[in-house]
C-alpha cells in the first residue's frame, strides 16, 4: 500500500520532473510502472494525462514515450469505458454529478464519435468522465477504441515531444 500511496502523490505533485525521477528508480520495469500510473490516474486522481506523457517523454523519447503514453491512455480510457458498463447509471451520476451527467450526455448524444474525437484533442481536458458517459451509450467498443485511438494520439505525441526536448536532463 506504500507504494500506491506515494504513485498517487506523485500524480497529484504533477511535477513532470518529479514523476521522471520516480519512474527512473524502477529501471527496466518504468515503462510498465508508467503504464500503470496512467491507468491510476484515470481511476483515483482525476488530472490530464499529459504529465505522464511529459514525463514519458524525458524518460523514453518522443516517439516510445508517444507511443507508450497512447497505449495507456486508450487502455485507461477503456477501463473507464468498461466500469461504467459494469456499474451503471446511477454509479456514472455519483461519478460526474448529475446535472455535469445530464449536459454532457445531451452534446455526446448530438454528436456521437465526433464528440470523442474531438475532445479528445483539447489539451488539458481530463478523459475520465467522457469515457464513464461513452460506456453507457449505445457506442461499441471497436469504434470506441478508434475514436480515443484517433483523438489522442497527436496529445500523447506532442506531450512526449515536448517532454523529450524541454525537460530532457
Amino acid at each position: 500500500m506504500k507504494e500506491l500511496a506515494e504513485s498517487i502523490q506523485v500524480l497529484w505533485a504533477n511535477d513532470p520532473q518529479a514523476l521522471k525521477s520516480y519512474l527512473l528508480a524502477f529501471g527496466a520495469f518504468a515503462p510498465l510502472l508508467s503504464f500503470c500510473l496512467m491507468l491510476l490516474q484515470a481511476l483515483v486522481a482525476p488530472l490530464p494525462a499529459f504529465a505522464i506523457s511529459l514525463g514519458n517523454g524525458m524518460l523514453f523519447g518522443g516517439f516510445w514515450g508517444g507511443t507508450l503514453s497512447l497505449v495507456s491512455g486508450v487502455a485507461a480510457a477503456w477501463v473507464c469505458y468498461e466500469l461504467a458498463r459494469y456499474f451503471g447509471q446511477d454509479w456514472v451520476k455519483s461519478k460526474l454529478g448529475t446535472n455535469n451527467f445530464t449536459k454532457a450526455q445531451t452534446w455526446i448524444d448530438r454528436w456521437g464519435l465526433w464528440a470523442l474525437v474531438l475532445l479528445r484533442l483539447i489539451p488539458f481536458l481530463p478523459f475520465d468522465p467522457l469515457s464513464y458517459l461513452l460506456g453507457l451509450s449505445p457506442m461499441r467498443r471497436g469504434r470506441f477504441l478508434a475514436a480515443n485511438l484517433i483523438g489522442q494520439a497527436p496529445g500523447a505525441f506532442f506531450y512526449a515531444s515536448v517532454g523529450a526536448g524541454i525537460f530532457s536532463l
